[in-house]
């Protein structure tokens, strides 16, 4: 049973996938080493959706079990960091636009 610490996940791969359909099938793709994406797992017998992940990122899958509620509140982080950084880059670009707008109208006074 694994518990990863969240700095091992890579949020690209959880980015390919709905949160809501890994949420459904209490999963989550950690990361890609060797050719393989490790996907961490609840139910290992899900042989379909293994098999969905294995096409989607091309790729051999490597399962790791770890509790429902472990995935879950990996996943309930990830969100909240997605979002935030999301937040974070849409702030960036109101403020840059702003400040090219105010730039723009600066050169047109003078």
């Amino acid at each position: 049973m694994l518990d990863p610490d969240i700095t091992e996940i890579d949020f690209e791969l959880v980015r390919q996938v709905s949160l809501k359909y890994l949420r459904r099938q209490t999963a989550l793709p950690i990361r890609i080493e060797g050719g393989q994406l490790h996907l961490l797992v609840a139910d290992p017998t899900l042989t379909h959706f293994v098999e969905e992940i294995a096409r989607l990122f091309n790729c051999r899958i490597n399962l790791a079990l770890a509790t429902s509620n472990v995935i879950l509140q990996k996943l309930d982080l990830i969100e909240a960091q997605l979002q935030s950084k999301d937040a974070g880059i849409a702030d960036y670009q109101k403020v840059k636009y702003h400040t090219i707008e105010a730039q723009s109208q600066a050169g047109e006074d003078r």
